[in-house]
């Protein structure tokens, strides 16, 4: 062999991705690779190192000695789903330091991963109690969905909602109202460098009577997305109505924590604006439900989601769980199928917030390279949306953290 083909043969060794000694093969399951993709039956998931290193028919991937198999003969293997709007409200919660590893897996495990559920969006909570339950969720290996957390949010000056004013009050927390726009930003750049993955303002403050809801300053939203996209993180805004949305969307705010059904019908104008601006719902339809009042009504909260859907904007399933007593996401899916298909609800947990957190290409996705984020079903999606919810096991990073048995 000459010099030169020496050279080549080495070179091309070095490229070749290193397989670790140990991991684990998914064997015999029908895989969707994508929410788009077509099922691949029988197919082998070659997992190590917390990554997923090959996809393909069990002839042609090959398992090495001293891998775990996990027989999932006539199941349907699909990404880890994210929810994109919850608090960290828990057992363990508002104490992390006293809890137990024990008292944190079993509230993780009941409240998401039994449902499938590998990465949440903290939306709103202290910034360092969230950073600290999710550092230890790393550290001690807890069963735990990752945590992607806003940290404390933005609200407008005097405009702590009337809901939360009894959780700053009893737990001690800091005001997260603005009080002017310098430190306002340096309180953002702060959190970004603690670890924060996105930023949550309260463009439309529920306050009570007699204000009702009370709108952000529009040059204090300008200032604070900005700062925040410097940083790189997208800006989420709960909107409650017409003035909050509007002043949301004039002022670059990336996506919306909620339908606003206070700010009424959106024609395909108004849709297809939004859509224009690259503006995301994250609808929590659901929680028009659970909690019901005559102003909001769950059909004209669907009726905007549907609208912007309809319009090619992004739809990110969330269900403000934490907030929300309900954790099941089955009340969100049963809304979500009046207006998407099952592949479309799929791309609200996987493919859609993967991309819009700059996470494409690492995560939402059964392809080598990802993070072995598999959610394992016992019956076919493609015959029911509501088999996304039939969950037997779980991975995340390519660790097995909950099983159905």
């Amino acid at each position: 062999m000459s010099f030169v083909a020496v050279v080549l043969f080495l070179a091309a060794c070095a490229s070749q991705p290193r397989v670790p000694e140990t991991g684990m093969a998914i064997t015999g399951a029908t895989i969707y690779a994508s929410p788009q993709a077509e099922p691949q039956p029988g197919g082998t998931i070659l997992i190590g190192g917390g990554q997923i290193l090959a996809v393909g028919p069990a002839d042609k991937v090959r398992i090495p000695d001293g891998y775990t198999q996990l027989d999932a003969k006539g199941q349907f293997a699909v990404a880890g789903y994210w929810n994109s709007h919850t608090h960290l409200v828990g057992e363990g919660m508002t104490d992390p330091v006293g809890a137990t590893d024990e008292v944190l897996a079993a509230y993780f495990t009941r409240a998401y991963l039994k449902h499938g559920f590998t990465t949440i969006l903290d939306l709103a909570s202290e910034t360092s109690i969230a950073m600290m339950v999710s550092e230890r969720i790393e550290a001690s290996a807890i069963s735990a969905p990752r945590i992607l957390t806003a940290g404390s949010p933005f609200y407008p000056p005097d405009g702590t909602p009337i809901y939360a004013r009894p959780i700053y009050e009893a737990y001690g927390l800091p005001s997260a109202e603005i009080v002017d726009a310098a430190s306002a930003v340096e309180r953002l750049e702060a959190q970004a460098d603690a670890g924060v993955r996105l930023v949550k303002l309260f463009t439309g403050a529920i306050v009570g009577e007699p204000v009702g809801v009370l709108p952000m300053d529009g040059a204090d939203v300008r200032v604070l997305t900005d700062a925040a996209h410097r940083k790189g993180l997208p800006v989420f805004a709960h909107p409650t109505d017409t003035a909050g949305l509007n002043v949301a969307v004039k002022n670059g705010v990336d996506i919306l924590a909620h339908a606003a059904p206070l700010a009424g019908s959106w024609d395909s104008d108004t849709a297809s604006a939004l859509a224009a601006k690259g503006i995301g719902l994250t609808p929590t339809l659901r929680l028009f439900d659970v909690f019901p009042h005559p102003s909001t009504p769950v059909d004209l909260a669907v009726s905007q989601a549907a609208a912007l859907h309809e319009a090619g904007g992004d739809i990110l399933f969330g269900t403000d769980a934490g907030f929300s007593p309900e954790y099941e996401p089955q009340g969100e899916w049963a809304l979500m199928s009046r207006f998407m298909d099952w592949r479309e609800i799929l791309a609200s947990m996987t493919t859609v917030p993967a991309r819009r957190l700059g996470e494409a290409g690492q995560r939402g996705e059964i392809v080598p390279g990802e993070a072995a984020d598999i959610v394992l079903l016992l019956a076919d999606p493609a015959q029911d949306y509501r088999n996304l919810g039939a969950v037997a096991h779980v991975l995340k990073d390519g660790r097995l953290v909950f099983s159905a048995d």
